[in-house]
């Protein structure tokens, strides 16, 4: 962790993490918790606030490529699929909950348009629980969220990002550093761009903050 000593790092006290749930237990008896997708009653045992089906429409179990995360299977021997082979990345491995259609891209789509913490909230601790023995053994050092543009951020009040990285590095028990990617550039809409304009698009409009070093730390 001598790495990350140059980072304001956001750590959640243990006491007040369980004052949180304590009182979060108590509001359930009187307002009993929903689906943060469909908004069904659930049990408020459940430590994920989704409800069985759409646990199983959010979660894709087919098998991805362990480099890119893509949907096409590798190929021959190795663990690579079509698209990744021979292609330079700048990471190391993508882990993802699921294939970007249906349901999980309905949720994604509105995690990024309306202010609803409760959805990002339920789907980062899906990710975790689903993706726990794959997250551990990356040994990530910090969970660093994609930032979102400060004009969008006062319209939206929320980045869904941040709080699915504040409940990863929560369960991983790691430092959020919130504050290490800038967007200093607004960019347009990924969703309303063809997929061969959305590299371009946001090509250059973050930056990582100055005098910022992290040689050789894991950043998830």
């Amino acid at each position: 962790m001598r790495a990350l000593s140059a980072l304001r790092l956001n750590r959640v006290p243990n006491l007040a993490g369980r004052l949180r749930r304590w009182l979060g237990l108590g509001l359930d008896l009187v307002f009993p918790p929903t689906c943060g997708h469909c908004q069904v009653p659930i049990d408020a045992l459940d430590r994920v606030l989704l409800c069985s089906t759409c646990r199983g429409q959010l979660v894709d179990t087919r098998a991805v490529c362990t480099r890119c995360g893509g949907s096409s299977p590798p190929t021959g021997s190795g663990a690579l699929c079509p698209y990744c082979h021979g292609k330079r990345m700048h990471f190391d491995s993508v882990l993802r909950l699921g294939r970007y259609d249906g349901e999980l891209r309905t949720a994604v789509l509105r995690m990024k348009t309306e202010p609803n913490p409760g959805l990002a909230m339920a789907l980062g601790d899906l990710l975790n629980e689903l993706r726990s023995e794959q997250l551990a053994a990356w040994q990530a050092d910090a969970v660093v969220p994609v930032p979102m543009h400060w004009t969008r951020r006062i319209r939206r009040g929320v980045n869904s990002p941040h709080t699915v990285a504040e409940r990863l590095a929560g369960h991983l028990r790691v430092p959020l550093a919130a504050d290490l990617l800038v967007r200093h550039r607004r960019t347009a809409l990924q969703a309303r761009l063809p997929a061969s304009k959305r590299k371009a698009n946001v090509r250059g409009a973050f930056r990582v903050r100055p005098h910022r070093e992290l040689p050789g730390a894991r950043l998830l």
